[in-house]
């Protein structure tokens, strides 16, 4: 059963086009890397599912159900079933490890009854249980990535959604970043990663969607990092169609 559907979904931002035409489905349980270079369109196609945008476009399905139609009341209910671990989202250097994770609880209104417990069992899940009452500046880049990992999977998400984890890791952190993906993999959630990580990506052998230049250029199950993703001559190519496309259009205008 399809947890996530794009339905020919094109974003265009002040006349730039975003992302053109892109479908694809994603099924419960699902391991899926989103790749392409900076610009891709990799943190907007994030964006309209997590409904911080909306397509210009097309549709966006989660759940069996279409985003669009969602009525304000709904939307929080929605967001409570995606774990969200993104750069965009930071950590409040001057709350400790513990209150940085339960300001996810306090947004999806999981907060009281439970809480630490939900807190603690999170930190252990990615290994940072003792670090509870640490502040972000008293951490390794890995073990903060490991916090941001944390407070995505405290709501017990059915989706974990992340962009970019490993940007900032050094090797070995984002190795052991990869290593708790695929634990969180296991346990039955739905991964959608979005990382330009050319040999993490080959060596997980995950499904790889690949966009160059706001298009869905390969969709490959058990893949390696597609190398079209860095191509420069398919990034031509893409805007070449897209450039002839638009001058058809317009001499039948």
């Amino acid at each position: 059963m399809a947890e996530i559907v794009f339905d020919h979904v094109t974003k265009v931002f002040q006349e730039q086009i975003a992302l053109e035409d892109i479908s694809f489905q994603i099924e419960k349980g699902e391991f899926v890397f989103v790749t392409g270079k900076s610009g891709a369109g990799k943190s907007t196609l994030l964006e309209l599912l997590i409904k911080q945008q909306e397509p210009t476009a097309g549709n966006v399905f989660g759940f069996q159900k279409a985003l669009g139609v969602l009525k304000e009341k709904e939307i929080p209910h929605y967001r409570r079933r995606l774990g969200i671990m993104s750069p965009e989202i930071g950590m409040l250097n001057n709350m400790t490890v513990y209150e940085n994770v339960a300001l996810a609880l306090y947004a999806v209104e999981q907060g009281g009854k439970g809480m630490k417990r939900k807190i603690m069992r999170a930190l252990g899940l990615v290994g940072i249980a003792e670090k509870a009452y640490a502040y972000p500046k008293e951490l390794s880049g890995g073990e903060q990535a490991r916090m941001l990992l944390a407070r995505a999977m405290v709501v017990n998400p059915d989706v974990l959604i992340a962009d970019e984890p490993t940007a900032n890791l050094d090797p070995d952190a984002a190795w052991d970043m990869m290593l708790l993906f695929n634990e969180i993999h296991r346990q039955g959630k739905t991964l959608i990663i979005a990382t330009h990580a050319r040999e993490l990506v080959t060596i997980m052998r995950k499904r790889v969607i690949t966009l160059v230049a706001g298009a869905l250029v390969a969709d490959e199950k058990n893949a390696i990092y597609n190398q079209k993703a860095m191509d420069i001559f398919e990034e031509r190519r893409v805007l070449q169609e897209r450039e002839n496309k638009l001058e058809k259009n317009i001499n039948i205008l």
